[in-house]
């Protein structure tokens, strides 16, 4: 293998020096490839070796290379080239295009077969290398002007090498599945190339230019690359939809078309493969259902075999007489299939043969499409002489049928019987079925015989009827499901005891033994007949009003057939009876229902309606926990329900409510609450995508207003709950259309409410139970509720503490911050919740941590004083009322002692008004600790706590007007005795 030396600057073309350059790029690329998968093929084991391209840098320089040649290919018109020039590109595009072919052939040869988007590389190579050869031609003025011999022989070798990539590709098509688009593609994009240089050569020029095996070499190329080209474009029409917007149209089928009949007079044998090939078109568009495709191939291909003349030395040819019949029928079949009945008939005239029963079919059919009634009888006779019986019973059958079964059209089949005598049970046959089939029966008990008589003797028959008695019996029980659709009772069961003669005939049953070498094979279908006419007896009774015998009929299917039409039906019409043995039959077959496997959630739900019609309340109630636990264990994949299960639910809902008036109301109550909480767990397997397969939201706020009223009604905590879930899954599932928004947060609140007023006798898991809702509630958003929540979040905050202090809770100081995260604005929800500790500290359940929690009452206070003393103007009355809190809780006098000095600092440095219990309360519990002093003969203590009394008296004019001339008596005679002791 050489390489290609850096020549490009010898181009006087910069474009071909472009392009020049870009294909050695490529080359290099590829011959390096050939050389390394060479060398590792001689130094290493064939199966060890995996050969890979540079796929990147192949597939970037073959796009390359291509956009070039395109840009090129647009302007060539005004571009004059060197011959040098082209020769130049034109030994470049061979190179690559030899190379691209060694490395293929070298990827193949190895035992494992080469990479699929390895091989489409280099196909598509070997067609970038066919294009730069094809534009080197163009770029030729001079022999492009003369048609020179050599460069008819270098249009010949490249029309060559672009028809042979181009068979390769067809060839991929069928091999290479996960690329055989491309592939098409590039083969149809190839071959139009090849065609396209052939057209400008011409067959006359090439005929004067190359002779004898020269020639016939070059017609053999011409005529295998035309039939691919005919080939891929069939193969593009027929795979194409409808709707895509083709490349290619049919002008371009045609065009190939012509290519081969030019090529037909030089070969004789090519006419023969053309005709064949026109056929297989015209077939592959029509299955395709390609009717435009195919009417414009069929009107073309008459105009072609009428050009043809076929040589009769070869007597395994087709006759032009016989492929113009083929293309007329085809024809007059799509003009009839598009109900273009003028043009139809025009081609019908037009056939060579319209005689032919297949011809004559079509035309009886526009014919009764025209209601041209005596000429379609008359086309049916000339059928019906030509000695066909396939196509005879047909157009007598379509004639009877278009006529609606008149007596006059079914004389049709007394002739069909005359002229074709050996086939009269066939006739009978069809006869019958059809007018079963149709519901056309003049006297249904002669006619039943007839049935009865007909069957006897296709049983009796020496040929395989099993497929007759088949038919028949399916005509059977369709009538008989028609007339019980009709509620034509007394018939349909006439016609279902014809159906039960019929699966109860021995002979029969002796005849599927015949067919059926094993008995276990031939005694399921007669019992699934016997079931399918046991079940039409049923249903027939029970419209009728007639149970007992429904009931029956409903149990010999079941007993014969165990399937779940049976059953369903067993237990449809054991619902309607009122007795006993009614009810448990019911029961019994619902059972056996609910044990089948392949019962799913809309079986349960086709039962629970059966249940709700039947108004059975108790079986509504069964089916509907059945059906939520089915739903439960089937996870989130729910597919579409044939009711929506929340619709369903609440019938059964409404049953239990109206019962509720004659019932026990307490029973009632709790089926209804148990059927509100399997609401709730079902609506959790639905998402808002699939939510309509559940229930519209009026189903949720029909189970909101019933949770709430009876959560009303027995004051239940668990009702609330029930009634707030509902809410939120109403919103959840119906975000935009939810009347229930804020329906939540109320029924939490009164459920949180119910359990506060019963604080105390609540038991340990109630009282969890109620401080997780609490948080819960208090954790919320509070954009998604109303204005109200301030009083709601003060409320349970107030409810969060009680409910902890009734559980014991020990960690104080995690009160504390809840109590200042909670109420820490509000200096009287502070003395509330101090006010809760204190009075809870008294319960003998926290005597143990009693001494925390008055350690934590005092702190409230603090905080609450300090919250107090921080407003502009401080409340007398409270600031009154949390001193004397404080000073009660003091651990010792002392404390006591420096608290009521901080109540006297604040009296003297603010303007505030004590209520005068509160100021007379302070003042006697500092004259007492005065006088505790005294006696314990602690005259400092005691003189400074008097002091402190005095100062307290000239700080509030109550205490002043009250206390102030004895106090200072007693305090005087008390300091002189001090001074007497000291």
């Amino acid at each position: 293998m050489v390489e290609i030396e850096e020549v490009g600057n010898a181009f006087e073309s910069e474009e071909l020096a472009q392009l020049n350059c870009t294909t050695r790029r490529l080359y290099t690329i590829l011959h390096k490839s050939l050389h390394d998968l060479q060398t590792t093929s001689i130094t290493a084991d064939n199966k060890s070796v995996e050969p890979r391209l540079q796929h990147d840098k192949v597939r970037r320089e073959t796009d390359s290379l291509l956009d070039v040649v395109s840009k090129n290919e647009k302007c060539q018109q005004r571009i004059e080239h060197r011959r040098e020039d082209a020769n130049m590109l034109m030994e470049s595009g061979i190179l690559l295009y030899n190379v691209s072919r060694s490395l293929l052939k070298s990827y193949e040869s190895m035992e494992k077969d080469a990479n699929s988007e390895d091989k489409y590389l280099l196909i598509m190579t070997r067609f970038t290398a066919t294009k730069v050869m094809a534009f080197s031609l163009l770029a030729e003025s001079d022999r492009k002007e003369n048609l020179s011999i050599s460069y008819i022989d270098d249009c010949i070798d490249v029309l060559r090498s672009l028809g042979r990539v181009g068979l390769l590709s067809l060839q991929n098509i069928y091999t290479d599945a996960s690329k055989s688009s491309e592939y098409l593609l590039l083969a149809c994009d190839t071959l139009a190339h090849s065609s396209n240089i052939w057209s400008k050569i011409g067959l006359s020029y090439l005929t004067k230019v190359k002779h004898n095996t020269e020639l016939e070499e070059i017609l053999e190329d011409l005529w295998d690359f035309s039939r691919s080209h005919m080939e891929v474009l069939t193969i593009m029409i027929s795979t194409t939809d409808d709707n895509v917007k083709l490349s290619i149209n049919i002008n371009s089928l045609t065009n190939v078309l012509h290519e081969l009949q030019e090529l037909c007079p030089y070969v004789p044998a090519y006419t023969a493969d053309l005709l064949k090939a026109i056929k297989t078109t015209v077939i592959e568009f029509e299955k395709a259902g390609k009717l435009k495709y195919c009417i414009s191939l069929i009107e073309e291909s008459i105009r072609i075999s009428d050009s043809i003349e076929v040589g009769h030395e070869n007597a395994t040819d087709p006759s032009a007489d016989e492929f113009k019949q083929f293309l007329m029928l085809r024809l007059f079949e799509e003009l009839f299939e598009q109900k273009d009945y003028q043009r139809a008939e025009t081609c019908y005239s037009f056939l060579p043969n319209r005689k032919d029963p297949s011809a004559l079919l079509v035309m009886l059919k526009l014919c009764l499409s025209q209601k041209q009634y005596q000429r379609a009888k008359n086309i049916t006779g000339a059928i019906i002489e030509q000695n066909n019986f396939e196509k005879a019973l047909l157009a007598t059958k379509t004639i009877v049928q278009a006529e609606e079964y008149s007596a006059d059209s079914l004389m049709m089949y007394d002739t069909l019987r005359r002229q074709y005598g050996g086939n009269c049970l066939d006739v009978d046959f069809e006869e019958m079925c059809d007018l079963m089939k149709a519901n056309q029966i003049p006297d249904s008990a002669a006619f039943q015989k007839r049935v009865l008589g007909l069957n006897k003797r296709l049983q009796d028959s020496e040929s395989d009827t099993s497929a007759h008695l088949n038919r028949l019996h399916r005509c059977v029980f369709e009538l008989t499901h028609d007339e019980l659709k009709r509620n034509s009772l007394e018939i349909c069961r006439t016609w279902a005891e014809v159906g039960l003669n019929l699966a109860f005939n021995q002979d029969e049953a002796a005849c599927y033994m015949r067919q059926f070498e094993d008995y276990e094979l031939s005694l399921p279908r007669l019992m699934c007949k016997l079931a399918v006419l046991s079940r039409i007896l049923s249903q027939s009774f029970s419209k009728g009003g007639s149970t007992k015998e429904g009931v029956y009929w409903a149990k010999e299917a079941s007993k014969t057939d165990h399937s779940k039409k049976s059953l369903f039906l067993l237990f449809g019409t054991s619902l309607v009876g009122d007795s006993c043995d009614s009810q448990n039959l019911s029961a019994e077959s619902l059972q056996d229902i609910l044990k089948r496997d392949d019962v799913d959630v809309n079986d349960m739900i086709a039962l629970c309606k059966l249940a709700y019609d039947s108004k059975s309340v108790d079986t509504c109630y069964k089916l509907s926990g059945c059906i939520c636990e089915k739903l439960s264990s089937e996870g989130t994949n729910i597919g579409p329900m044939v009711l929506p299960v929340g619709a369903l639910l609440q019938s059964v809902a409404q049953m239990l409510v109206q019962r509720s008036m004659d019932a026990n109301r307490t029973i009632i109550e709790d089926q209804s609450l148990h059927l509100m909480e399997q609401f709730v767990n079902c609506s959790r397997k639905f998402t808002s995508e699939n939510a309509a397969s559940f229930g519209s939201s009026e189903v949720f706020e029909w189970f909101y207003a019933l949770s709430f009223r009876l959560a009303k009604k027995t004051n239940s905590f668990d009702c609330y709950l029930i009634a707030a879930t509902i809410a939120e899954r109403c919103s959840e599932l119906y975000p935009t259309t939810s009347k229930l928004q804020s329906r939540s947060i109320c029924c939490k609140m009164a459920a949180i409410c119910i359990y506060v007023q019963k604080l105390e006798s609540l038991d340990r898991p109630s009282l969890q139970k109620l401080s997780d809702l609490i948080e819960l509630l208090l954790e919320a958003n509070a954009v998604s509720v109303d204005t109200s929540l301030s009083i709601d979040r003060a409320y349970l905050g107030k409810c969060a503490l009680a409910v902890k202090l009734r559980l014991g809770e020990e960690d104080t100081s995690q009160l504390l911050q809840m109590c200042k995260a909670k109420f820490g604005g509000s200096t009287l929800e502070l003395t509330e919740a101090a006010e809760l500790v204190l009075y809870t500290s008294s319960f003998a359940e926290v005597s143990e941590i009693r001494d925390k929690y008055l350690a934590l009452a005092r702190d409230i206070y603090k905080h609450a004083l300090q919250i107090l003393l921080q407003q502009e103007k401080a409340d007398g009355r409270k600031l009154g009322i949390i001193f004397r809190r404080i000073v009660q809780l003091a651990e010792t006098r002392q404390i006591v002692f420096e608290w009521l000095e901080q109540f006297l600092q604040v009296s003297q440095s603010i303007d505030v008004e004590v209520e005068d219990i509160d100021a007379e309360w302070l003042l006697a519990k500092s004259w007492n600790l005065g006088v505790h002093h005294y006696r314990c003969e602690l005259f400092k203590q005691a003189k400074e706590s008097f002091q402190q009394a005095i100062s307290l008296i000239d700080c509030h004019p109550f205490l002043k007007k009250q206390y102030g001339s004895r106090i200072k008596q007693q305090h005087q005679a008390i300091i002189a005795k001090i001074a007497q002791q000291s």
